[in-house]
């Protein structure tokens, strides 16, 4: 679960910083199931996450995040949101990640369906 935790955080770092890098809009695309892929036009290799499901809080599936080139992932309506990750067989607590607009700064925490705000963050 931490690893495809870090996965994700590492490759939504990695789509910020070659927006600014290249100076063009760069994208990930983040789709609900098990075992997703994680793609975007700037990564520098996709990945797959592996024993884990993913869900999203985003109206859009798959849930695409965009960096502008000052690596601002400025629209309200599709950038900002709640993931989570799940195990198939429900063994290990789900863990979830936030990410916010503006400067697209992110939180890891505990996901809970039964709270109000879903991801628990220290």
């Amino acid at each position: 679960m931490d690893e495809a935790l870090g996965q994700i955080d590492l490759a939504l770092q990695e789509t910020q910083t070659e927006a600014i890098k290249r100076n063009q809009a760069c994208q990930l695309t983040l789709s609900r199931g098990e075992n997703p892929p994680l793609s975007g036009n700037c990564l520098l290799s996709n990945r797959t996450l592996k024993g884990v499901t993913l869900n999203h809080s985003a109206d859009n599936n798959p849930w695409t995040i965009t960096f502008n080139f000052k690596g601002e992932n400025g629209d309200p309506d599709n950038d900002p949101g709640t993931l989570w990750l799940t195990s198939p067989n429900g063994n290990v607590r789900a863990k979830c990640l936030v990410i916010s607009v503006g400067i697209g700064l992110r939180r890891v925490g505990k996901y809970s369906d039964a709270a109000e705000e879903k991801c628990i963050t220290p």
